[in-house]
């Protein structure tokens, strides 16, 4: 990356590390988030040694950095999706129900509380336009790259998409092929989604008049390098193990920084900044510090989704409560015209019959 210029309120690459590990507690004893840490660890081969936060600042690019940051909070950021998704479709349907028997109650927000310290509150009506937006940044970048330096052959990463050609994963078990196919491993696959999807923002953002400005020869070669991009994003998308014999991981790997050096040169500074200040904004979010709580919901809400037309909320006041080891009635209830079903979550022993 090019210098970077002195700015204030800029973030810089210090301020991400700093805010990505005091949101894991990373230091702490009690509360850190040791997997997440341990999994950072491997994403960026830190010694066994050496200083996390030191190693991040002083060895990692910001393109490495953001690579490994959306491959890390991926699942969350899905899952989170998710719960939004069934609230809001539940609100719907239980709307439509409500005009014709007048039994619902119309669903505003998720309370979740474990009776000590802040409920976590997942307001349906904020969501989209406070929470999601930031989901959809760190899931996703949208980078703007240097005109001059985006068709370069020298930096540019549109030139190494025939390399590309022979990439692809298997769906089923890695285990079955070669040991040194690990190309095939489910995590070294999520690691390349980066590389594709900034990819395809560079390949969008080049125009019919980028092409028209190049010289025959060059013009030749993007064209090229467009056809291969184009036939390798199928082949991933796909899962397509288009090699005979796989170059193996560490080749894989070497590509894989080429790919992130070069997009680290032709990105332009401020979308840096921008990615910087979307994680810092991701890491404050309470829904991160409490993500162990919110995977039990979404683990409740899969089931709950299971139960089709019959499932009715608990909802009062336009509130769905779940209280965390305290619940003395039940969080939904699947009805019939024959039976009805109770759903418990983190049920209180003082309403435990053993009976």
């Amino acid at each position: 990356m090019k210098a970077t210029r002195a700015q204030p309120d800029v973030p810089t690459k210090e301020q991400l590390v700093d805010g990505l590990l005091t949101s894991l507690y990373y230091g702490n004893t009690k509360k850190e988030g040791r997997n997440l840490v341990e999994q950072i660890r491997m994403l960026f081969d830190v010694p066994p040694d050496a200083d996390l936060r030191d190693y991040l600042v002083k060895s990692v690019n910001f393109s490495h950095l953001f690579a490994a940051l959306t491959q890390l909070i991926e699942p969350f950021a899905q899952m989170l999706n998710e719960i939004y998704t069934f609230l809001a479709n539940y609100r719907s349907t239980a709307q439509i129900a409500e005009n014709q028997s007048g039994k619902h109650q119309e669903l505003r927000r998720l309370i979740i509380s474990e009776g000590v310290g802040k409920d976590l509150q997942f307001d349906l009506d904020s969501f989209p336009t406070v929470q999601k937006p930031i989901l959809q940044r760190v899931q996703g970048s949208a980078p703007r790259f240097d005109q001059e330096l985006k068709l370069n052959h020298n930096c540019s990463p549109l030139f190494l998409a025939e390399s590309l050609l022979d990439f692809g994963h298997h769906e089923h078990d890695a285990r079955a092929h070669h040991p040194s196919c690990r190309i095939c491993e489910e995590a070294f696959k999520r690691s390349y989604e980066y590389i594709f999807l900034q990819m395809r923002a560079l390949v969008s953002s080049i125009s019919n008049d980028d092409l028209a400005a190049l010289w025959d020869q060059k013009r030749s070669l993007v064209v090229e390098s467009l056809h291969d991009f184009e036939v390798a994003d199928r082949r991933f998308q796909a899962g397509i193990h288009a090699a005979q014999n796989c170059r193996g991981y560490d080749n894989w790997k070497q590509v894989l920084r080429e790919f992130l050096w070069r997009f680290e040169e032709i990105t332009t500074e401020e979308t840096w900044f921008e990615e910087a200040e979307a994680f810092l904004r991701f890491f404050a979010l309470p829904f991160w510090e409490k993500r162990s709580q919110l995977y039990e919901v979404w683990t409740l809400i899969h089931f709950l989704s299971l139960l089709g037309d019959g499932l009715v909320l608990n909802i009062r006041e336009g509130v769905w409560q779940l209280m965390y080891a305290q619940s003395e009635e039940p969080v939904a209830w699947m009805r019939t015209d024959s039976f009805e079903l109770e759903v418990w979550f983190q049920r209180s022993q003082s309403v435990f019959d053993p009976q």
